[in-house]
């Protein structure tokens, strides 16, 4: 597709805004004012929200590696933040978006294994086998673990904010969205056979 389709709830309202690029396989996170798109292999693209919404820049990001792969993208004050799968790097753009730098200290305990990534004050790394890790300032923390039922077979994506005080995690294969506190207490879940195939939540 190449369409952003605005919903005002409120007033019962839909716009579309028409892209130039193919947006379906695009990795995709939101700040306050603006909707990052990445495109491969290389392509950012900002839509900015608001009362002017629209289409706005395109950077041609410099990769890492020829063959680098990102997975998940996450936003944070006035950068952006890849997890690149092969290597376990958290590669950080800042402002203009052109050049990134690795973000995880030489040494420090790589995010490999990981599917998603999310940012509150520090980055929190959604890895196999139902673990968290937290990262800051660019040094490993340490895991939370968590356990719920039913048991979780593949969670897909995680997500806080620094206003947030949960983490919210989707898991396609049961058709749910699983609500954890910060220090890994099952808050709550969200199931139903509506969400079937779920590709991403806000």
């Amino acid at each position: 597709d190449k369409k952003i389709l605005k919903i005002n709830l409120a007033k019962g309202e839909l716009k579309e805004f028409n892209s130039a690029e193919n947006l379906e396989a695009a990795l995709a996170a939101s700040s306050k004012e603006a909707i990052f798109f990445f495109l491969k292999p290389g392509k950012l693209m900002i839509f900015g929200t608001g009362d002017q919404a629209g289409f706005r820049d395109n950077f041609s990001l410099e990769l890492p590696s020829p063959d680098a792969e990102f997975i998940s993208l996450a936003t944070h004050l006035q950068n952006i933040y890849f997890l690149e799968t092969k290597s376990g790097e958290i590669i950080k753009y800042p402002r203009p978006f052109k050049k990134g730098e690795f973000w995880l200290k030489s040494g420090t305990k790589k995010a490999k294994e990981a599917k998603s990534i999310t940012i509150d004050s520090s980055i929190w790394v959604l890895k196999e086998n139902n673990i968290i890790s937290q990262y800051q300032k660019g040094d490993y923390v340490g895991d939370l673990k968590f356990d719920f039922f039913p048991f979780p077979r593949k969670l897909q994506k995680i997500f806080t904010s620094s206003e947030l005080p949960y983490f919210y995690i989707l898991e396609v294969w049961q058709n749910r969205i699983i609500v954890l506190s910060k220090t890994g207490e099952n808050i709550k879940q969200f199931q139903s056979i509506q969400f079937d195939n779920l590709k991403d939540f806000t």
